[in-house]
């Protein structure tokens, strides 16, 4: 078995398509397909089935698929931390996050600490679900979440299972964010039930994220908003909010940057609810350097 083999199954996988991989990796689609049947050939195991339709994954396929995206993930981290001529070894850091400027915010601090140091930082935006399995899979070596009540029971068993850890960095009560088109703008408290007639940005949700509409306020819900905007990061979601009467449901730790782009950040009264910021690493592992600075 040679590494070759074991990307282009990742890569396969990943895309769907013999074709469409081969494209992707810069190979002839003949040499590809050989090169997947020499494998299988090897191992005395079907890996994918093809049809008229594309591939799809034997069920061990997907157990060669799960370990091999691990050892790709890992193999292009090696290859841009050492493949270079300065003899002094890079930071590194694999990063899972959800689309959050706090994450920003810590990244752009690390970056100031850092002085002639060789530094590879790689940051993957995810869903919540994502986040989790790069982290089981060796994709990512941390993973930045932010977890509201709502999903912090489900979310602990499904890490307990995983053999994966969450250190917690911060507990604050959830807030919204106005933008100056919203007549609520002003105000340094508001009612739940009095955003319900504006629309609310969210980001696209997952099975996680989808937890927070069983959460209640003054008998009020996310669910119990008219207008739900669904976007992929959360710079269009500020956009969105600064030019229109539009709200998003967040945290305080963003205020001040915020408030720097005409974004204000209000109170939401007679609740506890509360979002936790923390990190996740997988269970007993010795965090790297770069992850130990982060």
């Amino acid at each position: 078995m040679e590494y070759d083999q074991v990307k282009y199954i990742s890569t396969v996988a990943s895309c769907g398509s013999i074709n469409k991989a081969a494209a992707k990796l810069g190979v002839a689609q003949p040499n590809l397909s050989h090169a997947i049947n020499t494998l299988e050939r090897e191992i005395g195991k079907t890996l994918l089935l093809r049809t008229n339709k594309g591939i799809s994954l034997t069920p061990e396929g997907k157990q060669f698929t799960l370990l091999a995206n691990g050892i790709v993930t890992q193999m292009d981290t090696l290859e841009k931390t050492f493949a270079q001529n300065e003899s002094a070894p890079a930071v590194l850091l694999t990063i899972a996050t959800s689309p959050s400027q706090i994450t920003l915010a810590c990244l752009a601090e690390l970056n100031e600490s850092l002085t002639d140091e060789r530094v590879v930082i790689d940051v993957s935006m995810c869903t919540m679900v994502e986040i989790v399995e790069q982290v089981k899979n060796l994709q990512a070596e941390l993973g930045i979440m932010l977890i509201s009540d709502a999903q912090r029971k489900e979310l602990k068993r499904h890490f307990q299972q995983n053999q994966l850890e969450f250190e917690e960095v911060a507990r604050r009560p959830f807030c919204v964010n106005l933008g100056k088109k919203n007549p609520l703008f002003g105000q340094e408290t508001v009612r739940f039930e009095d955003l319900l007639q504006f629309p609310l940005a969210r980001i696209r949700e997952d099975k996680f994220t989808y937890l927070e509409h069983t959460a209640s306020v003054d008998s009020a819900s996310i669910k119990n908003f008219k207008q739900v905007y669904y976007f992929d990061n959360d710079e269009t979601i500020l956009n969105f909010v600064r030019q229109t009467n539009a709200v998003k449901l967040g945290y305080y730790w963003c205020a001040e940057d915020y408030a720097k782009i005409g974004i204000h950040t209000v109170t939401v009264e007679n609740h506890s609810y509360q979002v936790t910021l923390g990190w996740l690493h997988r269970k007993n592992d010795v965090l790297s350097p770069g992850a130990r600075r982060f």
